[in-house]
Parts: structure tokens; sequence; C-alpha cells
């Protein structure tokens, strides 16, 4: 029995998220195991999803998203929004919270530019490179 060409269209799609859904899983499992493969208590933990992984965390930057927006900023001048996520390679969704932080940033509104306030800039209340949020 064939199935309705708009049923058999979703049915696919859904095949084609499985299939990235289980990808992204195995990049994950890859990422934060040891040598390639999940430690595991035991094989039905894997078969049941729970996986168990024992790694030991990879060294990131100690730099927040607002302390690295903050130093391009301080880099490259007042920028537009896009310009931040472009060249930081930081989430656009992140760079618009971040930037809401009226204590660090202020936006231009003649340019659309953002920028780090004055005191930050003039260097006399400079924010610690861990700065919270």
């Amino acid at each position: 029995m064939a199935l309705d060409p708009e049923i058999q269209a979703a049915v696919n799609l859904i095949e084609r998220r499985i299939a990235k859904l289980q990808q992204a899983k195995d990049l994950l499992i890859g990422e934060f195991s040891r040598n390639g493969t999940a430690q595991t208590d035991h094989a039905e933990t894997v078969r049941a999803g729970q996986v168990r992984v024992q790694h030991q965390m990879p060294l990131l930057s100690p730099k927040t998203r607002k302390a690295q927006i903050r130093d391009f900023i301080l880099a490259a001048g007042a920028s537009r929004r896009s310009e931040i996520v472009e060249k930081t390679g930081i989430p656009e969704g992140t760079v618009s919270y971040v930037l809401n932080d009226d204590k660090v940033f202020r936006h231009i509104d003649s340019t659309g530019k953002w920028d780090v306030v004055k005191e930050i800039r003039d260097g006399l209340n400079q924010p610690d490179t861990n700065m919270k949020g």
C-alpha cells in the first residue's frame, strides 16, 4: 500500500532529522570520550540512551562571551551587531543578549553600532575578563 505523497514527504523529513540527531549524538560521544568511544558501565545504558561518559573537560578560554565581545569592540572599535556576530563567531542570540548590559555596552543610535561604555574604554572601570553573564 502506497503512502500519500504528503505523508511520505513528512516521513522522509523525520528520517533525515533522526539521522542528523544521530550524527550529533555520535559527535558528542566522540568528543567527550576516550579514544572516540564512550566509557559506559554496561551495554544496557547505551541502548537506553543514558550513556555515562567519563571524560576530562577540555581546557576552554576563561573569558565569558561578554568579555569576548568587550575585547572585540575594544580592538575593532564600535561595530554593528552583524559585524560582531560575523567576526567573533558568537551566535546572534548570544550577542544580542550580551549587548543588553548597559553597564558594559552602549548603542550608538546615529550609526546603529555598539560600543563599550566610556568608563571601560577609558580604563577607569575595567571589568574583570571573567565577567559574569
